[in-house]
């Protein structure tokens, strides 16, 4: 962002009542005015582009910013959804589980009191064992998943949090460049009038010098 360069002003030194009596020296001291007024008008001109162009850098970096935290927000809405997704397979899986192991548990005393289905009955749970295995690997992909989206989440947060802090700052700095606007704005007016005031009252006293 760039820096307002302000230009040190030179202050009008307005003629004494005896020097006006001397033609010479009053317009002298009227044409160092006119000067005077004319450098504060090129330099209240130079100050005001600079606070133009820095209004114009901070409204692109607000319209980036805003961007940049719908994105986060966006991404912040899918995480979440994400989350609740895995929190909810993982519940669904513990239940199945839980099932599998009530059904291990009954086909045990089955087997004991039904020594005719033995092999039918130690078929099934090799096989609900195997799906137990698979259960608990998914669950172990889960877990790294949702280890995973919980870390991203805590990122995006930050992110957000940044975000909103960046946001503050740019209004706060858009608002002291719009009064500093505001401020050279009404002083480039009154040296544009200055400057044409003095140019008036230094046309006014050559004339009358080149007359005597």
């Amino acid at each position: 962002m760039k820096n307002i360069a302000l230009i040190c002003l030179t202050f009008i030194v307005l003629p004494t009542q005896a020097e006006l009596l001397s033609a010479k020296v009053g317009l002298e001291k009227i044409k160092t005015n006119v000067e005077i007024a004319k450098k504060n008008e090129v330099a209240y001109d130079k100050n005001l582009i600079y606070i133009l162009a820095n209004i114009d850098e901070i409204q692109k970096v607000q319209a980036s910013t805003g961007t940049q935290k719908n994105a986060v927000a966006d991404n912040l809405a899918r995480n979440s959804a994400m989350l609740k997704k895995i929190s909810q397979q993982e519940k669904e899986l513990y239940a199945l589980m839980a099932s599998e192991n009530k059904k291990l548990e009954t086909e045990a005393k089955q087997i004991e009191q039904l020594e005719s289905l033995m092999l039918q009955i130690k078929n099934n749970q090799s096989q609900r064992q195997q799906i137990i295995i698979n259960y608990q690997k998914q669950l172990s992909t889960l877990q790294v998943n949702k280890n995973s989206w919980s870390n991203r989440e805590a990122v995006l947060h930050k992110q957000k949090a940044q975000l909103d802090e960046s946001v503050q700052t740019l209004k706060s700095l858009q608002e002291t460049w719009l009064k500093n606007k505001n401020t050279h704005q009404t002083q480039a007016s009154f040296w544009v009038h200055e400057s044409e005031k003095q140019q008036k009252i230094f046309n006014k006293f050559q004339d009358l010098a080149e007359a005597r």
